[in-house]
């Protein structure tokens, strides 16, 4: 009887061993919207908007491959859409209209919050199920030409500053260091400015509202189509301009870097930033759909 009884205590001390590392390896329940509505747009046309305004998330007129593109994104500004694969043609050409509702101003939140919040959204409504995988793609490696760098090194080169009340009230209270800006004519002329601009987004910044398409990694792989690793091997924050024509109707990388209205990506990089985009292969993360389904409206 006494071994019985020892033997019944050594297995409750051995399953509770067992869920607690269930309980352990468990992931974290990911934070999710108060009130949501999904519906069908069947008005045609570009999408609209994907974004935040007050207290909602909004989508409008979006096919869903652009809100995985928006969603799962890491460092990046967003997924490319060679980072996407599998799922049914119709994620590519089914459009939606999406309301997300939170408690209070959503700009309060830390974007990569906002982010888990919409992949719970297509999780919970589309069902979306996804892993992540690294395969060999087609990128761009960005090197210093022989000449050097041609960027000028910013005076200051202390992280920018930013004050989280200023962000949420979406006052200005703090300077333009660590900002872009882009301005872009009908020709499709791109003026991108930066100022205290790292290279990498691993050069980290305590700005909590945002990863760093503040840098010029993230400008690059935006409008290159294709995924840009660092090579430079440069730490300092960069004040530059680059002024290029990244001819936004053609949709294939190797041509939209060689049009011939104006320098292209590839040339404005070379001449205006002493820096190089280089074909190559490498290894990129990528989204895998592995299911999928249509969602029910409201």
């Amino acid at each position: 009887m006494k071994r019985s009884g020892q033997v019944m205590i050594l297995a409750a001390i051995s399953v509770i061993g067992v869920a607690a590392v269930w309980a352990a390896q468990a992931p974290a329940k990911k934070p999710s919207f108060d009130v949501i509505s999904v519906k069908p747009d069947k008005a045609g046309g570009p999408p609209r908007r994907t974004g935040t305004e007050g207290s909602r998330f909004i989508a409008e007129n979006v096919p869903l491959i652009l809100l995985l593109q928006y969603a799962y994104r890491d460092s990046a500004p967003a997924l490319l859409r060679q980072q996407v694969i599998g799922g049914p043609s119709w994620i590519n050409t089914d459009r939606f209209d999406i309301e997300a509702k939170v408690e209070g101003n959503i700009h309060a939140i830390p974007t990569q919050q906002t982010w888990l919040m919409v992949q719970s959204l297509l999780e919970d409504r589309f069902k979306l199920r996804v892993h992540r995988e690294t395969r060999d793609q087609a990128v761009y490696n960005l090197v210093v030409l022989k000449g050097g760098a041609k960027m000028k090194v910013s005076s200051d080169q202390s992280l920018p500053i930013y004050d989280d009340q200023a962000e949420a009230q979406s006052t200005r209270l703090f300077s333009l260091r660590g900002e872009t800006s882009t301005t872009t004519s009908v020709s499709g002329e791109t003026l991108v400015t930066g100022l205290a601009i790292p290279i990498s987004p691993n050069l980290a910044s305590r700005r909590p509202h945002a990863l760093l398409p503040y840098s010029l990694l993230g400008i690059l792989w935006g409008y290159s189509g294709r995924p840009v690793i660092d090579k430079t091997g440069l730490n300092s924050l960069y004040d530059f301009r680059l002024h290029f024509n990244p001819n936004p109707l053609s949709g294939n990388p190797d041509t939209s870097l060689n049009s011939s209205a104006g320098l292209s990506l590839t040339s404005a990089v070379e001449e205006q930033l002493g820096l190089k985009l280089e074909p190559g292969r490498g290894p990129v993360e990528v989204l895998v759909i592995d299911s999928v389904q249509q969602p029910l409206p409201n």
